[in-house]
């Protein structure tokens, strides 16, 4: 039988109201609820999905992440991932070879003109 997406797992256990379910992350194979639950009946449950060896966490315990499979700036850690400046450049506005970026301030905006892209004026009335 093949392992069930995520998705499907996450459907199949919101359908139970003893399973309050928030997430599933199937490359880390975690289940995440928000209160503790009956184990066993969670596992009979999942065990025909492909599920019956998964972990299950609770957003209670420290550290706990949930969503690891979204990017922020702590999860530049592994090539699965992206690791930092090695697959995805992380260059700034002032690095970009068409930009003309001089002391910007809050409210600036960028404009394109005579093909450069420029930072002018206030976007809270001032003029671009």
């Amino acid at each position: 039988m093949a392992k069930a997406t995520s998705w499907e797992v996450f459907l199949t256990l919101n359908n139970h109201e003893t399973y309050p379910v928030q997430a599933v992350d199937s490359l880390n194979n975690y289940v995440f609820f928000q209160t503790p639950i009956y184990e066993p009946g969670l596992r009979s449950l999942l065990s025909p999905l492909g599920w019956g060896d998964v972990t299950i966490k609770y957003l209670s315990e420290s550290a706990t992440d949930p969503y690891t499979q979204y990017l922020n700036t702590i999860r530049h850690d592994s090539l699965l991932r992206h690791e930092l400046g090695v697959i995805v450049p992380h260059d700034t506005i002032e690095d970009l070879g068409d930009t003309v970026i001089s002391s910007p301030a809050d409210g600036d905006i960028l404009v394109y003109s005579d093909g450069t892209w420029n930072n002018r004026g206030s976007i809270s009335g001032g003029t671009p």
